[in-house]
Formats: C-alpha cells, sequence, structure tokens
C-alpha cells in the first residue's frame, strides 16, 4: 500500500498560495530582496549625511570674515546701502532661523534667488539641461 503524500503540487487542496521557483510568494520574494534591502538602507542613511553637508557648509560659510552685502556691493558702498542689502538678504536674522528658511525652500524646490540676474535659481537649471 502506497501512502506518499505530495505538497504544494497543482490540484493539492492544501489552501496555500502557488509558490513560484525561489520558494516564496512573488510579493514577497521583491520585499526581501537583499539588493533592494541594500538600495533602501543606503538612501536612509544619505538623507542625514546630505543634511549634515547642507549644516556644515552653512556653518563654514557663515564663518568667514565680512559679510554678503559688502562683498557684493564693494568697497565703494556706504553703510546705509550695506545695511539695506543686508536686510534684503535677511543677513540680519540669527543663523538658524536663515538655515531653516533655506532648508525649508530646498525641500519645497526652491533654490533661491540668483544674486547675478535677480532670477529664481531654478530657471537656470532647466535652461542648461537642454
Amino acid at each position: 500500500m502506497n501512502t506518499s503524500v505530495t505538497v504544494g503540487q497543482p490540484g493539492s487542496s492544501s489552501g496555500e498560495p502557488s509558490r513560484q521557483a525561489g520558494g516564496a510568494p512573488p510579493h514577497h520574494r521583491l520585499a526581501g530582496s537583499p539588493a533592494l534591502r541594500v538600495v533602501g538602507r543606503r538612501l536612509l542613511i544619505a538623507i542625514p549625511v546630505l543634511w549634515g553637508v547642507t549644516f556644515l557648509t552653512f556653518v563654514v560659510l557663515n564663518a568667514l570674515p565680512g559679510d554678503a552685502a559688502s562683498a557684493l556691493l564693494g568697497a565703494n558702498a556706504t553703510p546705509q546701502e550695506v545695511r539695506a542689502l543686508s536686510i534684503k538678504l535677511h543677513l540680519n536674522e540669527p543663523f538658524l532661523v536663515r538655515y531653516g528658511q533655506w532648508l525649508g525652500g530646498v525641500l519645497h524646490g526652491d533654490l533661491g534667488t540668483s544674486l547675478y540676474t535677480t532670477s529664481p535659481s531654478h530657471r537656470f537649471s532647466r535652461s542648461d539641461c537642454r
């Protein structure tokens, strides 16, 4: 008398979803993929790294002697002109407020205004790609 039982064969009534090569259902194979886990982990690591780089860059540029307003206007600028440009560029605000405003703008796609052409910076990146 032969009493062998086969599991997972077509026509069996085990109630289990059919499995393809590899032993796992198709949706579990992709989610459990080692390559996908590595890519996800690297992307999660990139977020604090990019934040740290932007913050350190902001700190270094803030620590440089002088300010952007006097550098942009030159040596012949009056103190009133330098003060007016400092207010326009928000250089009179605290460091963390300026960084927070900049970071919020970047996260929303606002890269700021060009000091050279006084137009939004995102226009340059689009036109340079053509």
